[in-house]
């Protein structure tokens, strides 16, 4: 047939080898192991890093098995840094000690009778050695365990505390230490918020007055009666308070030469005055002044009247005009000795009357003293007893 004479076709498969490796998976379980140890190996460095001193070496003795009898510490709670019951304290507790009822044996009494010679082992007798006081149905579990725990002594009191006492307040260090490094400290936050205190009433005294001196030259200067008394009067602050000063000048004086009745406009210039410093609290000194020019009136009267009389005219001027006169704390005459203008003695404004609103502390400090000095009342001599 003509269909065989085709040739036959043969196919030929050729596998290569040596190098299925290179295309295989088998580098990607390295890689993983690689990837995994470097993430191990990090996370140890951070461990390492945030664990404490105490907290490594209890993570060493949980893997060290020779550690594990001579180690303080439980394995369990190596880490956490839990200790152990061979600790000395360790069984100590904050809570008070469990009770255990131990009711009083008792023999019949016939056998009570009966016994002739004393039995250690005998209840009865152990009474008759410890007095008739009778077992505590709540004895304290205080023997737990052996070894340390046998020699507490004196530290388990402490510990522990002793009961008859609390109720007594005689527990040790009581009132002292902290308590008195506390009752210290409160006397130096005492001492602070006192000066506290006197500093911002001294901020408030310093803005009332500043209020008072634009309040009475507004009064002044808006009251046509008074005007042209701008320079007659002085208003400032001073360490004392708030003076002002009612000052003479060459053309117009306050009050008559050598007379001590102010003049009508002296007089409404007091009650503008009046009106200003009677809305403060503060007390009030009123002191008068002369200049140098003798006094030739005779019969003894000089420049020391002079002053002292013109401070009680403004005085009763002011107590007139509605200052309450309790405020009044001095009313004093200077005559010449505290001039306005020391290089001129004879000047016409060392002719003045000096007002001044009294700092809350200067008054205490002024009152104090004047208390001090003040001469002891002698005391009357006791009538002797009738016989």
């Amino acid at each position: 047939m003509a269909g065989d004479n085709h040739p036959e076709l043969i196919i030929k498969k050729v596998k290569k080898g040596g190098h299925g490796g290179h295309h295989g998976g088998a580098w990607k379980v390295a890689y993983a192991d690689f990837v995994t140890a470097m993430m191990a190996f990090f996370l140890l460095l951070w461990l390492l890093n945030a664990t404490t001193e105490e907290q490594k070496m209890g993570i060493s003795n949980y893997f060290d098995p020779s550690a594990i009898s001579r180690s303080s510490r439980s394995g369990s709670g190596g880490v956490l840094g839990g200790t152990s019951v061979t600790v000395p304290g360790a069984l100590k507790s904050a809570s008070s000690p469990p009770m255990i009822s131990t009711p009083a044996q008792t023999r019949p009494q016939a056998e009570r009778t009966e016994a002739n010679e004393p039995d250690s082992d005998d209840p009865e007798n152990i009474e008759s050695k410890f007095g008739s006081q009778e077992l505590e149905s709540g004895s304290r579990y205080s023997e737990i365990g052996s070894g340390p725990e046998k020699g507490r002594g004196s530290s388990d009191k402490e510990a522990d505390g002793d009961l008859s006492n609390r109720g007594q307040g005689q527990e040790p260090n009581v009132g002292q230490g902290p308590e008195t490094e506390s009752g210290s400290g409160k006397s130096r936050q005492a001492q602070l918020n006192a000066q506290q205190l006197e500093q911002a009433m001294a901020e408030r005294e310093r803005q009332q007055f500043e209020i008072a001196e634009e309040q009475l030259r507004t009064a002044i200067e808006s009251d046509p009666s008074l005007s042209g008394l701008n320079e007659n009067i002085v208003v400032e602050q001073t360490p004392e308070g708030l003076r002002i000063q009612i000052v003479d000048q060459e053309e117009r004086a306050m009050f008559p030469l050598g007379g001590s009745n102010m003049y009508d406009y002296t007089q409404q210039l007091m009650e503008k005055v009046s009106q200003v410093i009677g809305r403060l609290p503060n007390k009030i000194t009123i002191t008068g002044h002369t200049d140098a020019l003798p006094y030739r009136a005779g019969n003894g009267y000089t420049n020391w009247e002079l002053s002292a009389d013109r401070a009680n005219a403004s005085r009763r001027a002011l107590v007139n005009a509605g200052l309450p006169e309790d405020r009044i704390g001095w009313v004093i005459g200077k005559a010449d000795k505290d001039p306005f203008v020391p290089e001129d003695p004879r000047s016409a404004q060392n002719r003045r009357i000096s007002i001044v609103l009294l700092r809350d502390q200067v008054y205490r400090e002024r009152t104090n003293t004047a208390a001090a000095e003040a001469p002891a009342r002698p005391q009357q001599a006791q009538a002797p007893a009738p016989r």
